[in-house]
């Protein structure tokens, strides 16, 4: 049987059907209508199809319809045959998906040649179909960072099995877009059964900071599947609304939340700058730093600009790029990577508790200005230890603090050699505690650790 799909511009009665293409503002999501009309016949020999199926001749939407019925796997291996009073030369000049003309089982004929055509069905390969042709992202997506978080949304919710009214609406708006049909065609990976993890002894508060809500759907059901004792919200799907409007919420949210790590996405407007230092999730990493330097950051990217990464280097835990259809990597990659860092993250929240004490003791009162300066330097410096990567950190911090406790004790005591022992120096009460017996305890330990050099340090 042969069909013929057309826009009332051609002789239908050589054909066994017909399909009058009614064409809205949605083009993709008409084309995929047509498509699935042509899935329910069973006795297909070959589609035929005018090259103009709009008011618009230069759109040439029966060459489009021509990719979109080569995206499905019921009719793709049917011979496809275009009819045009153009030239292959000129289509190919006046529309850069005319080079679909050039594969197997595509012909091109005039409307004068139809009665007479002889369709001769050539076996069919599609992944050398797919390496000859390549469609571009419609002209609405304005970058890179678009087509990449579309696509990460799309392969996530699949893999979480998510299937509420928000994922649904962005699943329809993707799976009858002609360049994502190619996308799923050529880059989809085929491992997206789900990964059984169970992080059950794992524990904290996680925030995730997102202009879109799909994120904080899949991200929730995320956690709640690996991570069941995390406690997790949410904030997001900015629009409309400036940076000032943005930095104001995050800090209530922190107050109100306290959370241990926060998952922060790198761009939080529709518009940004090209300087990575004026993007707004850069500035919003600088927020979060000032009002709690211990709160672990895990940046949250469709980039993979290595300047940008190597800026927020020493400032983050770790970083998840958003599943890429030009990237390498597959979904079950990117879930390994971010099981790690959060559990890294989270393992490091007891540094909550380390940076409130290091600001209480900077908080106490000295009349000596240089003293209270290096008190509270050294305990800015404990922070900062166990907050590295530093190899024996713990020993390090433990060590910088009993420094900063022996400079504190100093001004409260003092050692009466005449009685040989500690006093108070507000009451000349006697203390229980031997001379340098906690300061040779402490060396004791780094030796035995082999990172304390008792010739260096005498």
């Amino acid at each position: 049987m042969k069909i013929i799909i057309h826009n009332d511009n051609i002789d239908t009665s050589f054909f066994d059907k017909d399909i009058k293409a009614n064409i809205s503002a949605n083009i993709d999501k008409s084309l995929d209508e047509i498509v699935k009309k042509l899935e329910k016949f069973e006795t297909l020999e070959a589609i035929f199809i005018k090259d103009n199926l709009s008011n618009n001749y230069l759109e040439f939407l029966g060459i489009r319809l021509a990719f979109h019925i080569k995206f499905s796997e019921k009719l793709r291996d049917l011979p496809i045959v275009i009819i045009s009073e153009l030239t292959l030369f000129t289509l190919n000049k006046l529309n850069e998906l005319a080079k679909i003309l050039f594969t197997d089982n595509i012909f091109l004929i005039k409307s004068d040649e139809i009665e007479n055509f002889k369709t001769k069905k050539v076996k069919f390969n599609f992944p050398k179909f797919l390496e000859s042709v390549e469609i571009k992202p419609p002209k609405f997506y304005l970058s890179h960072h678009s087509v990449t978080n579309e696509w990460a949304v799309d392969v996530w919710s699949r893999v979480l099995e998510i299937d509420n009214d928000l994922i649904k609406k962005n699943r329809e708006k993707l799976e009858y877009m002609l360049y994502y049909k190619y996308l799923r065609a050529k880059f989809e990976k085929n491992d997206l059964n789900l990964i059984q993890y169970n992080y059950s002894q794992i524990y904290g508060k996680i925030l995730l900071i997102d202009d879109r809500k799909e994120w904080g759907e899949i991200i929730k059901v995320y956690l709640k599947k690996f991570f069941q004792e995390v406690e997790f919200d949410f904030l997001g799907g900015f629009k409309d609304i400036s940076f000032q409007e943005i930095e104001k919420l995050v800090k209530e949210k922190i107050k109100l939340f306290n959370p241990d790590t926060i998952i922060l996405d790198l761009r939080l407007l529709n518009e940004e700058s090209q300087k990575v230092k004026e993007i707004s999730g850069y500035k919003i990493l600088k927020t979060i730093k000032k009002l709690n330097p211990s709160i672990q950051i895990i940046l949250f990217t469709a980039s993979k600009d290595s300047l940008i990464l190597n800026i927020f280097f020493n400032q983050i835990i770790g970083y998840i790029q958003k599943d890429s259809p030009f990237e390498k990597y597959s979904a079950k990659n990117s879930f390994e990577s971010f099981n790690e860092t959060i559990i890294r993250a989270l393992k490091k929240r007891y540094l909550k508790k380390i940076w409130q004490i290091t600001e209480d003791i900077k908080s106490l009162s000295f009349k000596n200005p240089n003293f209270a300066k290096n008190i509270q330097s050294n305990s800015n410096l404990v922070f900062e230890i166990l907050n590295s990567n530093m190899r024996n950190s713990f020993v390090y911090a433990v060590y910088q603090m009993i420094k900063i406790l022996e400079e504190i004790s100093y001004k409260l005591i003092y050692f009466d050699k005449q009685d040989n022992c500690y006093k108070f120096k507000k009451d000349n009460e006697k203390l229980d505690i031997e001379k340098n017996s906690l300061r040779l305890k402490v060396y004791e330990i780094l030796k035995k650790l082999k990172i304390y050099d008792e010739k260096k340090e005498n």
